[in-house]
């Protein structure tokens, strides 16, 4: 059991049973956002396939059965992390969120960014920032923070978009500052006292449906997308297309659970450690 009241001065347990912090200042994030993508994360190749390759890295490299997960939205992914077995402590500044995941059936929740929980030093084991990173405007200053949460051997698990090549109008609708490389993210850790472990991209098969359908529009001024089409990638597909799906993530998973590397897509999965 995860006795938040001693990890945290500054937080205080609701009358629902949700943590909160004085302060609650949310992330770049969309209007209604956060709802559109609850109605269809259980039916999304794309939030399924992110499951199982976080989980499966996870598995690997995480040595203890606490975890938390920042800014982790709708409770999706805390909710894969918890069935694994693992203490999941979801952090998540939208409300809108939080009564998300309580509704899945995410255990632990604390409404609040990292900095306004006041999570004391060296408390925290294990941390994801799943998608969150790109939407922080002082990355920085994040991972300093988390830097400071986390325990000596503690890991830090993490996905980011990838390529600034692959950068669309779609990116600036989701709330987005920047997309990354290995590189940018070394550069990034060697600033906050990080280095990468284990590293790889994932969603090849993406590469080209987000170059054609979204970078390049973008380069020709077609259409500004509206919020719904954010995640339309994301949604159910045709079942014909189903079946090359299927081939394409096991391929990845394969790869991802022997610890050999993607060269090249639209996502990043990492994991890194103090040092």
């Amino acid at each position: 059991m995860v006795n938040i009241k001693n990890l945290s001065k500054n937080l205080h347990l609701s009358s629902d049973g949700i943590w909160v912090s004085p302060n609650c200042n949310d992330i770049s994030f969309p209007e209604d956002f956060r709802q559109y993508k609850f109605e269809i994360e259980d039916h999304s190749f794309w939030f399924k396939h992110r499951n199982q390759c976080i989980c499966h890295v996870i598995n690997q490299f995480c040595s203890s059965n606490v975890f938390f997960d920042i800014g982790g939205g709708n409770g999706y992914v805390a909710l894969a992390i918890q069935q694994m077995g693992l203490e999941t402590v979801l952090i998540e500044p939208g409300i809108e969120g939080v009564y998300n995941a309580r509704k899945r059936g995410v255990r632990y929740i604390v409404n609040s960014t990292l900095s306004d929980a006041g999570f004391i030093k060296k408390s925290m084991p294990a941390i994801g920032l799943f998608d969150v990173l790109e939407h922080v405007k002082d990355d920085v200053a994040v991972l300093k923070q988390i830097h400071h949460c986390l325990t000596e051997d503690g890991k830090l698990f993490l996905t980011v978009p990838a390529h600034n090549v692959l950068w669309s109008a779609v990116d600036e609708v989701s709330g987005h500052y920047r997309r990354y490389n290995r590189s940018q993210l070394q550069d990034l850790f060697n600033k906050t006292g990080f280095q990468i472990i284990s590293f790889t991209y994932f969603f090849s098969f993406l590469i080209f449906p987000v170059f054609f359908l979204r970078t390049l529009p973008s380069k020709i001024k077609i259409r500004k997308p509206e919020n719904k089409d954010v995640t339309r990638r994301e949604d159910t597909t045709s079942p014909g297309f189903e079946k090359l799906l299927k081939i394409s993530m096991n391929w990845e998973i394969s790869r991802i659970s022997r610890s050999l590397i993607i060269p090249f897509a639209t996502s990043c999965l990492c994991v890194a450690a103090k040092y």
